[in-house]
Parts: C-alpha cells; sequence; structure tokens
C-alpha cells in the first residue's frame, strides 16, 4: 500500500530494505556481493570506504575474529531483533541472536497502548521507560504527591522512574503478565498453523518469541512469587 502511494516499485523498495548498506556520513549504497556473506549478530564488524582514483570507491569490511582456512566467514548487519531479521532479510537467528528483543502492546481503556519491551540478553528484563508510563497510569495522584512531599529528590519528571510502591508495582507487573501470557498463547496457535501449511521460517520465528515471553513472565515471577494474571 505504501509503494503505490508513493509510486514506488515493490521489488526495488524490497531490494534497497534487504540489500543497501549505510555508512555514516556517507549515506545508502547497493553492495553486489555483500549479501551473499551470512549474518552473526556476535561478530563485531566495521566498515569503512576507501578512496581510489583507479577504483573508484571501495567499501572495506573487517571482522573482530580469526577464521581458518575453509571456515565460512560471518559479518553483523547491525542490531536487529528476530522480527526485524525475518522481515528484512527473511531468517531468522533462532540460537544465537544477542540483539533479540519480542514486544507486546499494553492496552488500557482510555489510554494509549504502551509497548513493552522484552529482552531476551538480560533474561527478560522490561524496559524501563515503558514501566515508568505503566506506573503513571496507575498511581492515583495521591500516592505520587505523598511520594514526592517525602523525598525532595525526585519531580513529576522523575517520580516513576522508580516504584511508587510494592502494591502499584505488582498491579504494573500483573498487567503486563496477563498481556505476555496472552502473547504466548497467540504465538503457539500461531505455531500450529506454522507446522500444519510448512511455514517453516515462520515457525522457528514464533518458537523463539514464545522462549523470551516466558523469560519475561519468569523474570517477573522472581520479583512477586505469587503474581496473578
Amino acid at each position: 500500500k505504501k509503494c503505490k502511494e508513493l509510486n514506488l516499485d515493490d521489488w526495488a523498495l524490497a531490494c534497497v530494505n534487504s540489500r543497501a548498506n549505510y555508512l555514516l556520513d556517507q549515506g545508502y549504497a547497493m553492495t553486489p556481493i555483500l549479501d551473499f556473506i551470512n549474518h552473526d549478530s556476535a561478530t563485531k564488524t566495521s566498515a569503512r570506504l576507501i578512496k581510489s582514483e583507479m577504483m573508484g570507491d571501495e567499501l572495506f569490511l573487517s571482522v573482530e575474529k580469526e577464521y581458518a582456512k575453509g571456515e565460512e566467514v560471518f559479518i553483523s548487519y547491525g542490531s536487529f531483533s528476530n522480527v526485524e531479521t525475518i522481515c528484512d532479510y527473511g531468517f531468522v537467528n533462532s540460537d544465537s541472536n544477542q540483539c533479540n528483543n519480542e514486544c507486546v502492546d499494553i492496552r488500557i481503556i482510555r489510554k494509549q497502548p504502551v509497548r513493552v519491551t522484552v529482552d531476551d540478553q538480560c533474561g527478560g528484563a522490561l524496559d524501563p521507560g515503558s514501566l515508568a508510563i505503566l506506573r503513571s497510569f496507575i498511581a492515583s495522584p495521591e500516592e505520587v504527591e505523598d511520594l514526592l512531599a517525602k523525598d525532595e529528590s525526585l519531580s513529576i519528571y522523575t517520580v516513576y522512574a522508580k516504584p511508587i510502591s510494592e502494591a502499584i508495582e505488582e498491579e504494573v507487573y500483573s498487567l503486563i503478565a496477563s498481556f505476555l501470557d496472552e502473547g504466548i498463547y497467540d504465538a503457539n496457535s500461531g505455531i500450529i498453523w506454522a507446522q500444519e501449511n510448512g511455514e517453516d521460517l515462520i515457525e522457528r520465528y514464533l518458537v523463539c518469541r514464545v522462549a523470551v515471553l516466558k523469560k519475561g513472565l519468569s523474570k517477573m515471577k522472581e520479583r512477586f512469587p505469587e503474581l496473578l494474571f
């Protein structure tokens, strides 16, 4: 739909999205052959342009790893989650993506949805920004005023950065947990569909999504073992 609105060619846009390279202050460029090299998020990769009067600009890549003769050489395409690699590149690193995370949208009546990110590499930790927003939705004005009066180092802009109280924090966690549980259910349903339809790539992605969301639930239960959702 967006391609039609902007009068863009779908195939050409897909090629640019998945194969173009970007260097700071140099812009984007299509680099033939480079997309033959597979991605590994753990491989630290640097890139620079070498100016040559005879050959023109040359892209030089280096990785902080030694390879033996005959080994496959990997580069990192960037810090991409599984959902980004499956959408933009058509693959999922199910066991080795050091940049993976999963998101769920928390919906509250008469409030804008809040997107919570679950960090795979941090054992299912939740992003602080979404926690702060949800605390501001749930805490009463009286509770916030009381906390501000007790701690002069806090302001209305910083008071939600930390738990308001154990009771409110548990309520925030319970709310998030209910949506994580829903996300796990939906992903498991998607896995069944993918298996029935031979969609191996989608199945691999959803299996990883379930694992990350379960990490998020486990992390919250470390804080509140009797968490209800």
